[in-house]
């Protein structure tokens, strides 16, 4: 066994311990690699004579067409070699030493206008038969961030009130929560008898082909060219984050397996990041100049200070050094309950700009042990270099 070819093990020990346990998904895609790269250059050699030079070198080849595809086509080689160290057959995996293609990972999104534009396109194409399912599922894909495949596969079975109950969904089985036009396009569909919401036109017992032709046509029509159906998740994702829903919960809705990979759409609330700068520096600085008296009334809701144009600061009484660690922790404490952890952080440099500014010091607050106390500017700014904030 020691001696056997790659295509032995792969045909054998590989696709009863491992291909077999695949999603049909991923089956598929382990077929071409298999099929179209991994067979013919790998194929005859013996298993343990695989050298990583080898792999170098198809790599390289294979990735100067297709940097994409040689890094998925790598993957597979290098689970099936893993395999092969875990079966005993091989000391170490030649492919673990090969750096995967850097890949840029777009989050390009839709703007309100391009989103009116990408509607009215569609709306100029729902006709019958393929073409309406075809717009029906691009809309579908706008609407909850769902992936191409995870619609097309849809099943009536799956589909509930108001959510979908997915069971085979990339990362898993996974709950989709449906908005009110979502729902009203799902109920619109024909039930021809089949068991999939978008059946094939040929044989309704099977779901339509994932290809989406009507897409290029569309996205012509609507001047959005450089736009991809997966940017409609992206575009899911982006307003959602701008809308203040939290990392964890947009990961939630998008179904990711690790909540790192939401982390890219954190730049999309830059604008909501800089108004909460504003709104935590003024509120900070009004703090800062306002006396504290025994008739003050309980600071509003945090909702009332998230206003544009913030509330002029009383000026009477002494220095706002005289404010006591109570009371500002009293006062403050609205303020950062308006904001999360992550907006405080990514607009803190913002906050700092604004004060020095205006000439105002530092109010540290800690939430854990209530308290407060004034620093110079400088000393903050230090503080926060250290700390690598």
């Amino acid at each position: 066994m020691a001696s056997s070819t790659f295509r032995d093990f792969v045909e054998g020990a590989w696709r009863e311990s491992c291909y077999e346990r695949c999603k049909p998904s991923t089956r598929i895609r382990m077929d071409s690699a298999l099929r179209t790269q991994l067979l013919p250059v790998f194929g005859g050699q013996p298993l343990d004579g695989i050298r990583r030079i080898d792999v170098h070198r198809w790599f390289h080849s294979y990735s100067a067409t297709a940097p994409g595809g040689a890094n998925r086509t790598l993957d597979v080689l290098r689970q099936i070699l893993s395999h092969a160290v875990t079966c005993g057959l091989v000391r170490s995996n030649p492919a673990c030493g090969v750096k995967r293609n850097p890949r840029l990972k777009p989050t390009r999104f839709l703007s309100r206008t391009e989103i009116r534009r990408l509607h009215k396109a569609l709306d100029s194409h729902r006709g019958r038969g393929s073409g309406r399912q075809q717009a029906d599922i691009i809309r579908l894909l706008l609407l909850t961030g769902c992936r191409r495949g995870e619609l097309v596969r849809l099943r009536w079975s799956e589909v509930q009130r108001e959510v979908l109950r997915l069971r085979d969904a990339k990362a898993g089985p996974r709950t989709v929560f449906l908005s009110t036009s979502a729902r009203a396009l799902l109920a619109r569909q024909p039930r021809a008898g089949g068991d999939y919401v978008f059946p094939s036109r040929q044989d309704p017992s099977r779901s339509r082909s994932p290809e989406l032709s009507l897409w290029r046509k569309i996205r012509k029509e609507a001047r959005l060219e450089d736009v991809r159906l997966h940017d409609l998740r992206h575009t899911f994702a982006s307003y959602a984050v701008m809308r203040g829903v939290p990392l964890p919960v947009v990961s939630r809705l998008l179904g990711h397996s690790n909540t790192r990979m939401t982390l890219r759409y954190a730049h999309v609330s830059d604008r909501e990041t800089e108004a909460a700068a504003e709104r935590i520096g003024t509120t900070i600085a009004a703090l800062l100049t306002e006396t504290p008296t025994r008739s003050s009334r309980t600071p509003e809701r945090p909702t009332s200070i998230r206003t544009t144009k913030p509330r002029p600061a009383r000026r009477h009484g002494p220095d706002s050094a005289t404010l006591t660690p109570s009371d500002v922790h009293r006062r403050l404490s609205c303020v950062m309950e308006m904001v999360t952890t992550r907006e405080l952080r990514q607009s803190m440099r913002k906050v700092l700009d604004r004060l020095e500014h205006r000439g105002a010091p530092v109010l540290i607050y800690r939430r854990r042990a209530p308290a407060a106390v004034l620093v110079s500017m400088a000393e903050y700014r230090e503080r926060i270099h250290r700390e690598g904030t």
